[in-house]
């Protein structure tokens, strides 16, 4: 059997035709799966931090396990549940377990590394890190308050020393009153993959 050029010509645009559905189909697949994982490494990573909070709290020292992180309820209000969704959780969220409280008082939200997502991830936990960095800052500085005392020869600080110094007696420079983790991401707190 000869094929005649015509033929081929029709069999190339249809193998190119096809090529290019698929490419496109797996495109789509791609930004929707990504999307997907973005979405659920937001949750997860508000999941844990609220987890990591509620046992800073209850403990006063950080986890050094999933396990004992398990030891806690928490509710943030996501498609999640902590505890029993561990399991799934564990796959978009890392933990650093070999921190002290001390070491992530002294972190900054912008550097802070105690709980990281796995994938790119939208970026509206950071208010949930706020919350457990002032907590962490709140246990650490109620510890270190107990093992020094003021000596008996010296005065409280004043309140306008109290103002200008620590803020209430507590170390704090991120806003209690944000709440990322309890509403839909927007474009603005994408992550840029990093």
């Amino acid at each position: 059997m000869v094929l005649r050029p015509k033929m081929i010509r029709a069999k190339v645009r249809y193998v190119a035709l096809a090529i290019t559905l698929l490419l496109i189909a797996s495109t789509v697949y791609w930004i929707g799966s990504t999307a997907y994982d973005a979405e659920q490494a937001l949750w997860a990573t508000c999941v844990v931090s609220a987890a990591a909070e509620q046992y800073v709290s209850q403990h006063g020292r950080w986890p050094t396990s999933w396990k004992e992180l398990e030891s806690v309820s928490a509710s943030v209000g996501t498609v999640y549940s902590w505890p029993s969704d561990s399991a799934e959780i564990q796959k978009y969220v890392d933990v650093d377990f070999s921190l002290t409280l001390p070491e992530i008082a002294d972190q900054e939200i912008d550097d802070f590394r105690a709980i990281k997502p796995k994938v790119p991830a939208y970026r509206a936990y950071r208010p949930s890190f706020a919350r457990l960095l002032e907590m962490a800052r709140k246990v650490v500085d109620a510890q270190r308050a107990k093992k020094k005392p003021l000596p008996k020869h010296s005065t409280p600080p004043t309140d306008q020393t109290k103002q200008i110094g620590t803020f209430g007696g507590q170390r704090s420079n991120v806003r209690a009153n944000v709440r990322g983790c309890h509403g839909p991401p927007s474009l603005d707190n994408r992550a840029s993959g990093d």
